[in-house]
């Protein structure tokens, strides 16, 4: 096999996973929107386990998220500001592994024990508060499929090109990082918003 054959193959590859990436994370956004549905209806669910397993396994999924999305921004800023090429796709490639296997597995944990034990309270939108948490969840989430990880993907592809080929970052990395951390950052607030309206929430029985 000649290397050009090598090189259409290698491309292919690439193409084939970018376009399966971007299935999954559609997929995945819509799944998040339509599993909120029954919830708006006061649908109720049946616990899978004890309360406080759910609640134990719903606080957990949030530290997962939420310390994988505080964690890549203050690494990402750092690693910006070395301007090293190899350090930056380091940082950038390990953040791209978390989004995969911590936050996801996060938002799963945060998503589906949030959705039985909202039926306790009978539906999303029985109390102000938990219709706010839901809100915020659905923004976040939102921010992060549609636009933290598809920035994260092209950010680790620029990057990988530069060493690849020797040469400067891309033109567009400065501004293209340094509106990913901004917006994870708008992510992190909105999640440490989000912990404090579920901790002063007005029933405090469960």
């Amino acid at each position: 096999m000649s290397d050009k054959e090598e090189i259409l193959m290698s491309q292919t590859q690439v193409e084939s996973d970018q376009s399966s990436r971007i299935v999954w994370q559609h997929f995945f956004g819509l799944a998040i929107i339509l599993s909120f549905v029954p919830t708006m209806f006061e649908f109720e669910y049946s616990l899978a386990f004890e309360y406080l397993t759910h609640k134990t396994l719903h606080i957990l999924g949030g530290i997962m998220f939420t310390g994988n999305m505080l964690v890549s921004a203050v690494w990402m800023f750092f690693a910006r500001k070395t301007k090293d090429k190899n350090v930056i796709l380091f940082t950038s490639k390990t953040s791209e592994m978390l989004d995969r296997y911590v936050a996801a597995p996060g938002i799963v944990l945060i998503l589906f024990n949030g959705i039985l034990m909202a039926s306790l309270f009978g539906g999303a939108w029985e109390t102000q508060w938990l219709s706010e948490v839901v809100a915020r969840f659905v923004i976040v989430t939102g921010i992060w499929i549609l636009y933290l990880v598809p920035k994260q993907k092209a950010i680790t592809k620029g990057v990988q090109a530069a060493v690849d080929n020797n040469t400067d970052l891309p033109e567009t990395f400065l501004s293209d990082s340094k509106r990913w951390i901004i917006w994870s950052s708008v992510v992190v607030f909105f999640l440490f918003w989000t912990v404090q309206i579920m901790i002063t929430k007005p029933t405090g029985e469960f």
